[in-house]
């Protein structure tokens, strides 16, 4: 029986790593391939047209959606089987999502072994076969490229720092970078929000590993002080309440609530989505 050719594109290197070894353990697939920004995806992906397509929507350079729509429109007589993981779900990204006729879509956070069986399900209900020969194995390293402002680009980095600056606290700070992860692991896994104790244990794990929770809620809090300290317009639009009440929790939910609806506008204002 050929094996099916399997790629990925997700920047999460670690989700990537458990992902592939997953696929490893079947013996319909052949070794998965990995890239980890939307520039090489899209180069792989045009040179070796891979049977089935894994792919997070945000990702640098090139994002998910702009891949899987240049693949639908510029690339003939191509029909990969589609899968999207991604944070986002909403009505609105659903919506984008069908008009792109993706296969199949799953919210995060989801186990690297259900997204191989949800792949394999797909592939029997559809009854695949393989259309071509198998992709030869090129393994691309993990690097984020520098960002050209004319390539469409839904990056959850670039959108959290962009939030942050409209805060008005200084990226370098050393607060404001474990702020701008605590919020990114937030949005990525949002079952993380349902104790703070944890999504800080998660975040100073992430960064340091013998960073400890309690310095993380310091330097939330550093970040929290200094932007109710130094109010700016914006921050007076998205927290109307009494800057006293701007607690740690506070700060941290609705940013994420804030950060999610300005990915979703962005979605929305795509042009090559309408």
């Amino acid at each position: 029986m050929e094996k099916i050719s399997v790629f990925i594109a997700n920047d999460d290197v670690e989700f990537c790593n458990s992902l592939v070894r997953q696929f490893d353990h079947s013996f319909r697939f052949e070794a998965a391939q990995v890239a980890y920004d939307g520039l090489s995806a899209l180069e792989y992906i045009k040179l070796n047209q891979p049977n089935i397509i894994i792919i997070d929507l945000m990702l640098p350079v090139y994002d998910g959606l702009y891949i899987i729509s240049y693949i639908r429109k510029e690339i003939p007589d191509y029909t990969p089987f589609i899968y999207v993981i991604s944070t986002l779900g909403s009505d609105k990204t659903n919506r984008v999502i069908e008009n792109l006729d993706v296969d199949y879509y799953s919210v995060k956070s989801i186990s690297p072994e259900a997204v191989v069986n949800n792949t394999l399900v797909l592939i029997d209900n559809l009854k695949f076969s393989v259309p071509r020969a198998p992709a030869p194995k090129v393994h691309t390293a993990p690097y984020t490229p520098a960002a050209d402002p004319d390539h469409p680009y839904l990056y959850i980095e670039k959108h959290i720092e962009e939030y942050l600056s409209k805060m008005g606290v200084p990226l370098y700070r050393l607060s404001t970078r474990c702020t701008a992860k605590l919020l990114q692991l937030a949005l990525e896994d949002t079952t993380l929000m349902h104790s703070m104790l944890k999504l800080y244990e998660t975040t100073g794990q992430s960064l340091v590993p013998s960073l400890t929770s309690a310095a993380i809620e310091r330097n939330i809090r550093s970040t929290v002080k200094y932007i109710t300290e130094n109010p700016t317009e914006y921050f007076k639009q998205c927290f109307p309440m009494e800057v006293e009440k701007v607690k740690n929790n506070i700060f941290i939910n609705n940013s994420v609530y804030l950060i999610k609806k300005s990915i979703e506008n962005f979605l929305e204002n795509k042009n090559y989505l309408r």
